[in-house]
């Protein structure tokens, strides 16, 4: 066969194999049918990490890694390591290791702040932040006196975190623009003065990252002071 074959002989030589490959036996063809059902994809981030990283190359911005996960010697029991990893399935000693160093990269940081408690009925202020490292995070979502679910509480964060996750990244955008132009010199259009009066919330609510001891919430900073006083409605 020639190692650019026509499409006749190709067709020749599949129909050459048929009934010649495989297994001959009824024993051996259910066992050869039940090896789909082994493979249920990858096992572990460890294991997710080195094929992420033989495809395409692995982010150095990613969890993956920040965590060393391509010569981690712990034992891996974890599925999955980014920043849509369902709380219940996310190494949250591993998580901790990152943030410690680099806070910046948590789902709920902001300007020192965190936005883990920054949501409806949240009871957690009163209590202080309860920060996503620890394992009782995932207990702030249920609801007073209601009975959910492990399930349905990790519906709710991943889909509080996503929120937060696509403010922050709104909110990044704006307060770049407004360092670099002015605040009272850049120009303002509805869609930045409403993520500007959810960061000025953010800044009177939030408590400081616990990674950052970041104090003081904006009296050190003009833009974030501008923001926290209201400027944009002047």
């Amino acid at each position: 066969m020639p190692s650019n074959p026509s499409r006749k002989q190709s067709e020749a030589s599949r129909r050459n194999l048929r009934g010649k490959e495989g297994p001959k036996t009824i024993a051996g063809k259910e066992a050869s049918a039940a090896n789909g059902a082994k493979n249920r994809g990858t096992k572990t981030a460890k294991a997710r990490a080195k094929i992420i990283a033989g495809r395409q190359g692995l982010n150095d911005d990613s969890f993956y890694a920040r965590a060393g996960c391509l010569s981690c010697q712990k034992h891996c029991m974890w599925p999955s390591f980014s920043v849509t990893t369902r709380f219940n399935q996310m190494p949250l000693g591993c998580l901790e290791e990152v943030l410690v160093s680099q806070p910046d990269l948590c789902f709920y940081y902001l300007e020192g702040l965190c936005l883990a408690d920054f949501r409806e009925g949240s009871a957690t202020p009163a209590y202080g932040t309860i920060c996503v490292t620890e394992p009782r995070f995932l207990r702030s979502f249920r609801p007073r006196d209601t009975a959910v679910s492990d399930e349905a509480l990790n519906r709710l964060e991943l889909g509080f975190r996503n929120q937060i996750i696509s403010f922050v990244n709104e909110a990044e955008l704006y307060l770049r623009r407004l360092r670099q132009q002015g605040c009272e010199e850049t120009e303002l259009h509805p869609r930045m003065i409403r993520i500007l009066r959810i960061l000025q919330d953010v800044l009177r609510r939030c408590r400081p990252c616990r990674f950052t001891g970041w104090k003081g919430h904006y009296e050190s900073d003009d833009c974030l002071r501008w923001i926290a006083e209201g400027g944009f409605d002047k």
